[in-house]
């Protein structure tokens, strides 16, 4: 070692180029106290003393160690390296400087760079004793100045050929004897995972500082020697430490995942005044099964008694569900999260406890129908007919279930258009008076503005009026079939036969309700009873139940002239239609021969114009 190298100032970079260049060689004796002079007496490669680099030899490499230009030293070290064997000439030199690094006036950590470097190079030149001065700078908490050039030095040691067996004993001594230490090598985390999961087994079974503890907080969940529930007790037992790292503790809560941790979690949580759903969303990030993320959510909006509470939790739940069907790795994977969340809001509606509850379920529950077309209809949607249909529930909860499912009806519907008509109609049936006819009218008409719906509604009508036509619930019924004479392009179509055989026994029912009937007979009523606008067979079917009733009540409920008015029709289409002509003189001609006071005349009248 000369004067030159411990006057000099010395800053060594590039470490990692050196590092991946080593190849330690296991001591002799694996499991002894690490011996560097013992080792140093080993026999040395076979190398060439002459050998020179660059033009130079190893120890006037050596010299420019100690130069005060930094990129002297770095070329130095780096030729040295390069030698290999070669260098073993400079070999004192370099362990001097490994030993005691350079001058009094270097900061820590250019020493501690100057005395790893030199230590690298010790290891290419393989010179016998660089493992146990690894060892025995690893275990000697004044070997280096910076804690975490330490780190470092572990990193070494799992890139060399330092036995795993040797390194874990000399650990395991280290706990015992420098405890302090032992948990300052563990926190660093620089040990290959088995030696760190190791020593970190041996640290936390001993009383450690609160570095340990805070390590071990942070890493709870991939400390496989504790289970689940040691874990959280762990967290627990640490709470105040727990709580200095409070956002590090919650995510280290949610990776363990169980309900155990939640409720830690919440507790720790409720102290910061966040709300309970809001942690309880987070943990569907972590193992914890959506589905038991989901019930947890559903209780705590269960425990909530106000609207805007419930609401926030059901918020939350519904941003839960959304990110994992973002992420969700296939459709199928998708629509069970989703089911998750229409499900919670069928519980709120069927099991409240209260009627906010039920309200929020059922906004919240039709606002995600509209956002995920996808979603089966049935199971979302039959909790909130069943309120409609209920006798027993709240006028808030009922209104709420009415207003809902009016925001939207076709949009909803189109998922499955034969349930929600099914559904609207048995709504409908139920009702027996206007007010509670005007919600299912007004979905079944808001269905058949959508073309393809008009024959699903008309024929649903047509299908099941017949057993009610002697209750005053035909009349919104047969409403609902003359809606469909509002409705453009549908002139001599069957669905305009259809709802006039509707109408037809409307008029003909004693239940006729003309002051409920009359405005929706002036807006949709011509198109079906008149020829312009109906067929044959539908013009006959509005007449027929009238016309031909065994027992005609004394004065129908409505005008007379203008019902008879349809039958003196000539449109130009009948002239060229030769077998709607016959077919309608036919009708006429019975008409003619029923004799009856009111409708024979006009019938008669009608064939004199058209013959």
């Amino acid at each position: 070692m000369t004067k030159t190298i411990l006057r000099r100032s010395m800053h060594l970079t590039g470490l990692a180029a050196i590092f991946c260049v080593m190849a330690f060689t296991a001591p002799a004796g694996a499991q002894t106290p690490p011996d560097p002079d013992a080792m140093a007496a080993e026999p040395v490669p076979e190398h060439d003393p002459d050998a020179t680099q660059a033009g130079k030899t190893a120890l006037e490499h050596a010299e420019d160690l100690g130069d005060e230009r930094s990129l002297r030293r770095r070329m130095a070290l780096q030729a040295l390296a390069e030698m290999g064997v070669d260098a073993l000439p400079a070999r004192e030199v370099v362990r001097f400087v490994a030993e005691h690094g350079g001058t009094p006036d270097m900061t820590d950590a250019a020493t501690d760079e100057l005395r790893i470097g030199a230590l690298s190079v010790l290891a290419t030149m393989r010179a016998p004793e660089t493992n146990d001065m690894l060892r025995q700078m690893i275990l000697d908490p004044q070997s280096l100045a910076r804690g975490d050039s330490y780190a470092t030095l572990l990193r070494v040691a799992g890139e060399s050929g330092v036995d795993h067996d040797t390194l874990r004993h000399d650990l395991h001594g280290l706990v015992e004897a420098a405890p302090d230490h032992a948990s300052h090598l563990m926190v660093l985390d620089a040990l290959d995972t088995p030696l760190q999961s190791d020593l970190q087994e041996a640290v936390f079974n001993t009383d450690h500082d609160p570095a340990a503890t805070g390590h071990f907080l942070a890493n709870l969940p991939v400390l496989d020697f504790l289970d689940d529930a040691d874990k959280v007790a762990y967290a627990v037992e640490h709470r105040a430490h727990a709580e200095r790292q409070f956002n590090q503790t919650r995510d280290v809560l949610v990776a363990i995942g169980t309900d155990a941790a939640l409720d830690f979690a919440m507790e720790l949580d409720t102290g910061r005044g966040f709300a309970r759903h809001q942690t309880i969303s987070r943990f569907a990030a972590g193992p914890m099964p959506a589905a038991q993320v989901a019930g947890h959510l559903l209780d705590a909006a269960r425990a909530e008694g106000e609207e805007r509470e419930i609401s926030q939790v059901m918020s939350s739940f519904e941003a839960m569900v959304r990110d994992l069907s973002n992420d969700a790795p296939s459709g199928e994977a998708r629509a069970d999260y989703q089911r998750l969340f229409t499900r919670a809001n069928s519980t709120l509606i069927t099991q409240g406890p209260g009627d906010a509850h039920a309200i929020v379920g059922i906004q919240r529950q039709i606002l995600f129908l509209q956002r995920h077309e996808d979603l089966p209809l049935q199971p979302a949607l039959d909790p909130v007919f069943d309120v409609l249909e209920s006798g027993s529930v709240s006028p808030a909860v009922h209104n709420a279930a009415a207003r809902s499912l009016q925001q939207t009806p076709a949009r909803i519907a189109e998922r499955d258009p034969a349930y929600f008509v099914d559904r609207a109609m048995d709504l409908l049936w139920a009702g027996d008076t206007p007010e509670l006819a005007e919600l299912p009218l007004t979905l079944l008409t808001s269905l058949m503005r959508t073309p393809d719906y008009v024959d699903l509604v008309v024929e649903a009508v047509a299908d099941q009026i017949d057993p009610h036509l002697e209750r005053w619930v035909m009349n919104p019924a047969t409403a609902v079939a003359m809606f469909s004479g509002t409705l453009r392009g549908l002139d001599h179509s069957p669905v305009r036969e259809t709802a006039a055989a509707v109408m037809g026994k409307a008029l003909a029912s004693p239940e006729l309700d003309m002051d409920y009937l009359a405005p929706h007979f002036g807006r949709g009523g011509a198109a079906l009873a008149f020829l312009e606008h109906n067929t044959v067979d539908g013009v006959v079917a509005v007449f027929t139940p009238v016309i031909f009733a065994s027992e005609k009540p004394d004065n129908y409920l409505f005008n007379m002239d203008s019902f008879m008015q349809p039958m003196m029709g000539r449109p130009a289409w009948l002239q060229r239609d030769q077998h709607s002509l016959d077919l309608w003189i036919g009708f006429l001609d019975r008409v003619v021969a029923l004799d009856d006071p009111d409708f024979s005349p006009v019938a008669r009248q009608a064939l004199t114009a058209l013959r």
